[in-house]
């Protein structure tokens, strides 16, 4: 067998041992190549890991590549501005993506704000979203802190909107895009 192994099928591994007195020993191993390799796209204030239906943890580059707590599926809402990469395994194999610089994040994508107001935030059950523009189409996606989508939805013709909120106390995302921006908002529901 010629090293490195490229292709991506089973390989037969032989080694030949010789001890001091000449006596010899070749021993072969079967090698299962599957490679996968780690890589991660973003879409707004999310970062994915291609792959799907593996093992999932994503580290703050900037912070010694440490682990960021409870942070295992496939997506990660961008905490803030820093260096994200995410370890994928198969539990056999693990691979770590390339970091991922955002310097960009509470920013919308022509670097103008949507101007939204939301209130009250904290919030016990309705939140209001204000100052919407009735010509604009809102896709609207609430998501708890690990990325799971709770809510989605898109809102048209409207000034303002009334958002209820029944889920547990803790801080929710309300991700609110349109055709030219995106801004996202941390929501206190306590």
């Amino acid at each position: 067998t010629i090293f490195p192994i490229i292709n991506n099928d089973t390989t037969v591994v032989a080694w030949e041992f010789m001890d001091s007195l000449g006596n010899i020993l070749i021993v072969e191993q079967i090698v299962y190549i599957n490679p996968f390799f780690s890589q991660i796209e973003r879409n707004g204030s999310v970062i994915s890991a291609i792959e799907s239906g593996l093992s999932y943890q994503w580290l703050d580059c900037n912070n010694n590549y440490s682990e960021i707590p409870n942070e295992t599926n496939q997506s990660l809402i961008i905490p803030s501005n820093g260096a994200y990469c995410v370890v994928v395994s198969d539990g056999i194999c693990s691979d770590t993506s390339e970091c991922i610089e955002i310097g960009d994040l509470g920013m919308a994508t022509n670097n103008t704000e949507l101007n939204l107001e939301l209130y009250p935030n904290p919030t016990t059950n309705l939140l209001t979203i204000q100052h919407l523009d009735a010509s604009i189409l809102y896709d609207i996606v609430l998501t708890d802190m690990s990325g799971k989508v709770l809510q989605s939805f898109a809102i048209s013709n409207a000034s303002s909107y009334e958002l209820s909120i029944n889920f547990e106390r803790g801080m929710y995302l309300l991700i609110v895009t349109t055709a030219s921006n995106q801004s996202t908002y941390k929501i206190h529901k306590k």
